[in-house]
């Protein structure tokens, strides 16, 4: 059943909610994948409130929807992330209170669906207190670590939780609680060749005269769980991860918002080696309140990121979303933001790399849509490529060191790890860098359409403003090139082009670039 419409602006497409519906309309697309069978799969929340329901959706090349599915535990469900498995099925995490009410406690919640969304087993972890789900990741050997946050189990107030299941039926294999502060949290799980893999998250701890900071957290364990090693970085000011990547040398990314140096919120992003030593951190952005939700590495080492920055800290409350390309230091190239002037919040929340495509979602209220719309960007990666020209940096000398704990144990089944960490080895230095004035992006531009998709012989390109028409094929390589004299409808000859994905790319006479996809039988 298709519960939005779609609605197509200058590189962004909307997806709008039902007003009337109950429980299955599109608020939001969390995450984003591309499927293992062409097109992309975008993880949403499916209404809100106690009703509130886990949605996948299937969309085309062109942006249409091919499926869309929905799936109720019998209370609120939130989700977080989902995977795409080696066998192109999909495993979602979150969290559900089981029945609707606020006060009874909430369970990590895993769904397991195969390739076209159906429901293949759905179930929930958890003890007698809130427990909720992160992260989700697909071992070498088929099975797949939950990471996430538990009352339920361990001695701190809150401990980071970690789960292997079998991808079959969700039979756990082992659990554990861990802890290095009050409140801990585990995010993402990176899963390393050799079987081993490193947890990833966050604590919260006791600072300088008994302040409450967050720091990075991460925990190396073994095919059983046992604890390799365990790092806290601890930094100046509190750093609060949303975001873990593997990067083309086996490192570890994470970003999220921090507050080192300024004091205000800024984006965060740091690399450690598979070991756990520290590489290098940024922070780069406005001191608005911005933030990185997600994000994804490039095949050529670079990184892009998704997440939204403050409107001109105005008002606090009314967000802009962004898309950003950084080198592999973490330098911004160009950062693009969308959004601009109006009065509404527009944040993005996912991002994935497919071939030459960046893609990011999430959400926006613009258009009247006062519950939330699902919103999507396509763009191609290469021209995220500029150098950002409008700032300065600046550097400071903030220390950031990491601790180590080689000395701890656990016991199975949900008990805590209180880890020790004094021993400080390795400093940064945190740079601040590009803010996000180099380009901007309104949501109201129309869109040209293309067909049809998949196509052999003729093109036909919709709506095509005048401009440049140019066509790549899936190693970047410009194939065709065309001028659009801004007429209805333009075809395009493409009969000597092989049978492959290519992208579209329009620049028009005014300097807007709108991209869509192509596939040729």
């Amino acid at each position: 059943m298709v519960c939005a419409t779609l609605s197509m602006a200058q590189g962004v497409k909307i997806y709008k909610g039902d007003a009337t519906s109950t429980d299955t309309s599109i608020r939001e697309f969390i995450k984003v994948k591309a499927s293992a069978d062409g097109g992309m799969v975008y993880l949403g929340q499916a209404d809100e409130g106690s009703d509130a329901n886990i949605s996948l959706t299937k969309t085309n090349l062109d942006g249409t929807i091919a499926w869309q599915k929905v799936y109720q535990a019998p209370g609120l469900d939130v989700a977080k992330n989902f995977i795409v498995n080696t066998n192109g099925s999909y495993t979602i995490v979150g969290g559900t209170d089981n029945t609707g009410n606020s006060s009874d406690p909430s369970d990590i919640l895993v769904v397991k669906v195969n390739k076209d969304g159906e429901l293949k087993w759905m179930k929930t972890y958890g003890g007698s207190d809130d427990d909720e789900g992160f992260g989700v990741t697909e071992m070498n050997d088929g099975t797949l670590i939950v990471t996430g946050t538990t009352y339920s189990f361990g001695n701190a107030n809150k401990n980071a939780f970690a789960g292997r299941i079998d991808t079959t039926d969700g039979t756990t294999v082992w659990s554990n609680a861990y802890s290095q502060g009050r409140f801990n949290y585990f995010l993402d799980a990176i899963a390393l060749p050799n079987g081993d893999a490193v947890l990833c998250g966050y604590t919260w701890v006791l600072g300088g005269g008994n302040t409450s900071v967050f720091d990075p957290f991460f925990v190396k364990v073994g095919f059983d769980g046992d604890i390799i090693w365990a790092h806290r970085l601890k930094m100046a000011g509190s750093q609060i991860i949303y975001g873990y990547e593997k990067d083309v040398d086996g490192g570890i990314l994470y970003a999220g918002v921090s507050t080192v140096g300024t004091g205000s919120n800024q984006n965060l992003i740091g690399k450690i080696t598979s070991e756990g030593l520290n590489q290098w951190a940024r922070l780069f952005g406005t001191t608005a309140g911005d933030r990185i939700w997600d994000m994804a590495v490039l095949p050529t080492g670079d990184y892009v990121v998704a997440g939204f920055n403050d409107k001109q800290n105005i008002d606090l409350s009314k967000k802009n979303g962004f898309v950003a390309r950084l080198n592999n230091q973490g330098l911004v190239q160009q950062a693009i933001t969308y959004g601009v002037g109006d009065t509404n919040t527009t944040t993005f929340t996912g991002v994935a790399v497919e071939g030459q495509m960046v893609t990011a979602s999430g959400l926006t209220y613009m258009y009247g849509n006062t519950r939330g719309a699902a919103l999507v960007t396509k763009l191609l990666w290469s021209d995220l490529s500029q150098n950002c020209q409008a700032t300065s940096i600046a550097t400071t000398s903030t220390t950031i060191a990491s601790t180590d704990s080689s000395g701890a144990s656990f016991s199975p089944g949900g008990a805590s790890v209180d880890l020790d960490a004094t021993t400080a080895t390795n400093n940064l230095i945190v740079e601040d860098q590009c803010t996000f004035t180099s380009t901007v992006r309104a949501l109201n531009e129309p869109d040209f359409q293309v067909f049809p998709n998949p196509s052999r012989a003729v093109l036909k390109i919709e709506n095509a403003k005048a401009g440049q028409i140019q066509i790549f094929n899936s190693l970047g390589q410009r194939v065709v090139e065309a001028t659009s004299n801004g007429e209805s409808l333009q075809k395009i000859d493409i009969r000597h082009l092989s049978k492959g994905s290519y992208q579209i790319k329009l620049v028009s006479e005014g300097g807007q670039v709108s991209v869509s996809r192509l596939l040729v039988e």
